[in-house]
């Protein structure tokens, strides 16, 4: 229960700093909507006044084209902000699948070791029961067995221990060959 709420305040942590600096984001977002209104403003009275004989048509044209430069300074905004939560929200999911990747390799290790330490004793059983009359080992010891049902899968062996031990090395390997590398961007 109590890795449970460090795991559920964790991800609290990770969500609330993600949201603090989204809001930073929009706090320059909005610094720069406002000045870039205010340039607009500045060249709007410029233009009118340094040339009184502008003709409609012609401020229409510049109006037209200020309008235009500012959506156009919106949509580098907005590509700007989402390629920044996007590679904020990708950092901290990195983080997590990293943790969680080595919460998944330690609990093979530990079951691969709890398993070896099982297949031990039953071993050592084995050794100290053995009479002459008895001396081939026990059926249960040596079989295995595979079995894929509706139900699940079921996989039953005298090397469950390394069974379990290659996959968690496997898990590892292909994440850290497919999942972890790190390119560029170009």
């Amino acid at each position: 229960m109590k890795k449970s709420k460090i795991i559920g305040m964790f991800v609290v942590l990770i969500m609330s700093m993600t949201n603090v600096f989204a809001q930073n984001q929009l706090k320059d977002e909005d610094e720069t909507k406002r000045a870039f209104d205010s340039v607009i403003a500045k060249m709007s009275v410029a233009i009118a006044v340094n040339d009184p004989e502008v003709s409609e048509d012609s401020s229409a044209i510049t109006y037209f084209k200020l309008e235009q430069a500012k959506l156009s300074l919106q949509q580098y905004q907005f590509d700007l902000q989402h390629q920044k939560r996007a590679f904020t929200w990708q950092f901290y999911s990195g983080i997590v699948i990293f943790f969680l990747v080595i919460i998944i390799v330690g609990a093979g290790l530990v079951l691969s070791y709890r398993q070896f330490l099982l297949q031990e004793k039953i071993v050592q059983k084995w050794v100290r029961s053995k009479t002459p009359e008895n001396a081939a080992p026990q059926a249960g010891m040596t079989d295995s067995e595979f079995s894929l049902s509706k139900d699940g899968i079921k996989f039953n062996s005298a090397v469950i221990g390394l069974s379990i031990l290659f996959l968690s090395v496997v898990f590892l390997i292909a994440y850290l060959t497919y999942v972890y590398p790190i390119t560029l961007i170009k």
